[in-house]
């Protein structure tokens, strides 16, 4: 057994191995590996229109956590009622959740107006995506800001929203 921990391979093998486990399951964490599919959706693409004008009725509402209404909305609220006042039924509240519905896309050259686009980092906590927009077309995206209530934004803002910018789904087919 003394021969055998000597030899310089045996012992590189018994800090490789479980670093590659330790590798892995960080990547499962950080969500590099999909645990679970993209769900369908089954919204018409004549609706991403009102869709929109919904959610632009909510320009400069404040920013109130678990907000739904025109005294406080929060992003994803905002989504979530404007699919709801156009009966667009059986969509989630919460954005995490959302981020599973529709096909997922991940160059941002590919996205189309109405997509939904995810968001991490951009609040304290251990989620993975922590907020979504709307997508308007021309890099610019509606959102429920901390600073600035509902309102468009730059989806490259070098400065915020680049960095922090995950992928879209396209939940309008």
């Amino acid at each position: 057994m003394k021969n055998f921990l000597k030899k310089p391979f045996h012992v590189s093998f018994f800090i490789a191995v479980p670093l590659l486990i330790l590798f892995f399951i960080g990547c499962y964490t950080l969500g590099l590996f999909s645990s679970e599919p993209q769900k369908k959706t089954h919204f018409s693409k004549e609706k991403i229109e009102v869709f929109i004008d919904t959610a632009e009725t909510y320009m400069g509402v404040p920013n109130v956590l678990g907000g739904n209404d025109y005294d406080g909305i929060d992003a994803s609220g905002l989504v979530y009622v404007s699919l709801l006042k156009n009966n667009l039924k059986g969509f989630p509240r919460v954005s995490e959740v959302m981020s599973h519905y529709g096909n997922k896309i991940e160059d941002r050259a590919l996205l189309k107006r109405g997509d939904l686009l995810f968001f991490s980092k951009t609040y304290e906590t251990n989620k993975k995506i922590t907020t979504v927009g709307i997508y308007l077309g021309s890099n610019q995206f509606l959102h429920a800001s901390s600073k600035k209530g509902v309102s468009v934004n730059a989806l490259n803002d070098p400065y915020y929203w680049t960095d922090k910018f995950q992928f879209g789904t396209r939940i309008f087919n």
